[in-house]
């Protein structure tokens, strides 16, 4: 698949996101199946199951995690960040998704900017489990 076309289509799956058009966008995601690295086939996966977490169909979104790691596999590229991801974003344990995170910070494979996103997510999930427990202090 030519770039401009892979381009193209996932920015069309951006705007039909952005105007909560779901099920058109998973349609698009058809590109998955096509001559696409295996890289690019691994944050489509991701895409698709952000897609339907917010469908409330958790449990295809964690299929679309799955298949997402299985494309990177051989590359240990994004496997532990879509493994933080799974249980902050489908409300699960949040303490595991902070373990996670924290043991990619600084990680020789990720880029800076890869780097700070890890230190973002590191940040908000120490927020949002100091906020958790703050009720129950009180």
């Amino acid at each position: 698949m030519r770039y401009e076309d892979y381009y193209d289509t996932a920015q069309k799956v951006s705007a039909l996101v952005d105007g909560n058009a779901f099920e058109e966008a998973i349609r698009l995601f058809g590109l998955i199946d096509s001559d696409l690295a295996d890289l690019d086939k691994s944050v489509m996966c991701v895409n698709m199951a952000v897609v339907l977490q917010k469908t409330q169909r958790n449990e295809e979104a964690l299929q679309w995690y799955d298949r997402g790691i299985g494309y990177e596999a051989l590359y240990l590229r994004f496997r532990r960040r879509i493994e933080g991801g799974i249980p902050a974003s489908t409300g699960y344990a949040n303490q595991e998704s902070l373990e996670i995170y924290s043991q990619l910070l600084d990680q020789p494979y990720l880029n800076a900017q890869e780097n700070e996103r890890m230190r973002n997510n590191v940040d908000a999930l120490h927020r949002l489990i100091k906020d958790a427990a703050a009720p129950a202090a009180r």
